[in-house]
């Protein structure tokens, strides 16, 4: 016998979004004020009341940041005893931020010149994807000229720093204009482009408080050229740089240290594929012990539908202050996402993402036709 009832339970269909931290960075550095702490930043922040008064590389980086992001810009920063050089402790003060901050970057000041720092960051990346499964890409900063060494000198200098190393998270930013690490971040983090642009493109504007009016010198007394910041770039360091007869000072394709056939070695792809992988996260979750994903075909259909969602949703394009953009990915293809079943507990799903095209060298010809043509008059 049955007692007579009605039962009204509300589902949770998880069909809200998340919250997104792509615009979001860790600065990671030393200052005389609020050592040891770590300090939520936006637009409106009192940066001499934060940092001190006195000016140095860590408050410069800052302020870089919010000035070529949008009026929406929002940072961390952990702050170091300013003689706090050891390696291991801006580590640990990461790895302590992590229970208050979640941020999708992470700026080191400190002008790094060793290249075993260069692998601990590296290291650092994966550290933080086991234990809390985020993804952060990482800008360092490294220093400028030393006393008398000129421009080709440091080259070769900049040149030996990163020789060998693969890790393609890492962007390594010379402090020329002195505040370099920081205007890229900021670049990074403007809301008026998406995770999937380069901080190349000149149509989001010239950088701010990086300029021609002041260009770094070397220790000769030499002024930077072009040349030299090609070669920079050229040897894996994200730069600024110029077109001739063309006002303001821009960025070039902000490279990683990813080795040389690697598919990591522009910023905006690892971005894009950071993006995919914290949002693909959040959708297994829910399929844990969830018997809707099982090895029957239909079930398989239906999940791989619902996986590439993430891509389908990362597609759309969006308007941004009037322009349109494209998706962050092209929206997926059939067989693009691949479930696998490894035995009845163990499932393997496979993504295959794929970003647009973006023009980094352009090629025009211009052909003169001097042929006689008969055009109508007016």
């Amino acid at each position: 016998m049955t007692w007579p009832a009605v039962v009204v339970d509300q589902a949770n269909l998880l069909q809200g979004s998340s919250t997104s931290i792509e615009n979001k960075v860790l600065f990671v550095g030393h200052a005389n004020t609020n050592t040891g702490k770590l300090i939520s930043l936006n637009a409106q922040t009192d940066f001499d009341e934060v940092f001190g008064e006195e000016d140095h590389e860590l408050k410069r980086g800052v302020m870089a940041a919010m000035n070529n992001a949008t009026s929406d810009w929002s940072a961390w920063a952990a702050i170091l005893a300013p003689d706090d050089t050891d390696p291991d402790d801006w580590v640990d003060a990461v790895i302590a931020s992590q229970k208050t901050a979640s941020c999708a970057g992470i700026v080191f000041s400190g002008e790094f010149s060793d290249p075993e720092i260069i692998n601990t960051a590296a290291t650092l990346r994966t550290t933080l994807i086991n234990t809390y499964s985020r993804w952060c890409w990482m800008v360092m900063s490294v220093s400028g000229p030393q006393d008398a060494e000129s421009w080709d000198d440091y080259i070769v200098r900049m040149t030996a720093l990163q020789d060998g190393i693969a890790a393609y998270s890492v962007q390594l930013v010379p402090l020329l204009w002195k505040n370099d690490p920081g205007a890229l971040a900021g670049r990074l983090c403007k809301s008026s482009v998406t995770v999937a642009d380069s901080p190349a493109r000149v149509a989001t504007g010239p950088l701010v408080s990086i300029s021609q009016s002041t260009l770094p010198v070397d220790g000769t007394g030499k002024e930077i050229e072009l040349s030299h910041l090609q070669a920079l770039n050229e040897a894996r360091f994200s730069v600024p740089m110029w077109y001739v007869d063309y006002d303001g000072c821009y960025w070039a394709d902000a490279v990683t240290l990813d080795v040389e056939n690697g598919n990591y070695g522009i910023i905006e792809n690892v971005r894009v594929t950071d993006k995919v992988c914290r949002q693909v996260r959040l959708k297994a979750i829910p399929k844990i012990k969830n018997r809707s994903l099982n090895s029957t075909p239909g079930s398989t259909a239906a999940n791989e539908t619902y996986f590439a969602g993430v891509m389908r949703d990362m597609s759309k394009s969006v308007t941004i202050d009037g322009v349109q953009f494209p998706g962050e990915v092209q929206p997926p293809l059939d067989g693009d996402v691949t479930i696998s079943w490894v035995d009845s507990s163990h499932v393997n799903i496979y993504l295959v993402v794929r970003p647009y095209n973006s023009a980094a060298v352009i090629n025009v010809t211009v052909a003169l036709d001097t042929s006689i043509t008969t055009t109508e008059a007016a």
